[in-house]
């Protein structure tokens, strides 16, 4: 062999070395951002988790499930002046917001009640209707549709409740046009017959 044959054989397996040598470096660099993007995705796994786990504080004795649980958004004594605040902007769609008062008071049975207000302000977006339901699932009462701006402030009971203080849930049901519900909010009243 001649030695150019010799030369263009050596410079052949130069290139060929430096090749390989590049494709390691390339596997190199791929497998460092393989590794990055890994640990990116689960720290935001874990940033997620931690940060919805930290909105479902609700207390034991309110009994609420569904998706006012997992949005977080109990009214409480403790938190009502933050509501109270935000109330002015705008709802979202799907979201509800309600204006009504949490102490309902009845003479009676059979009479109107003093001071039940239930309405669906302007900032909503679409009709309500509610049903009030004690712990045991009887339905005492079930609103007509409540359109955005309309409000409520008489009801008459449906079933006969001895006299006494009761803690009914008022659960919120927003529909759609075609008076689809879209979702479901529970709010924890009391209500209560004098005689």
């Amino acid at each position: 062999m001649s030695k150019q044959e010799k030369a263009r054989n050596n410079s052949h397996w130069k290139e060929v070395i430096l090749i390989a040598t590049d494709k390691k470096k390339s596997n190199k660099k791929r497998i460092v951002i393989l590794i990055v993007l890994a640990i990116l995705l689960v720290g935001g796994g874990v940033f997620l988790g931690i940060w919805l786990a930290g909105g479902n504080q609700v207390p034991d004795d309110l009994n609420i499930e569904g998706p006012l649980v997992a949005r977080g958004t109990v009214a409480m004594p403790d938190n009502i002046d933050e509501l109270m605040a935000q109330r002015g902007n705008p709802v979202e769609a799907g979201y509800y917001t309600t204006k009504m008062t949490n102490d309902w008071v009845f003479d009676t049975v059979s009479s109107p009640p003093r001071n039940v207000y239930v309405e669906n302000p302007t900032r909503n977006n679409n009709t309500v209707y509610f049903d009030l339901l004690l712990d045991s699932g009887e339905l005492l009462y079930s609103s007509p549709y409540i359109p955005v701006g309309a409000f409520i402030e008489s009801i008459t009971l449906d079933v006969p409740l001895a006299p006494g203080e009761y803690s009914p849930v008022v659960v919120y049901h927003l529909v759609d046009d075609d008076f689809n519900v879209l979702s479901t909010v529970s709010v924890r009243i009391t209500l209560r017959i004098l005689g």
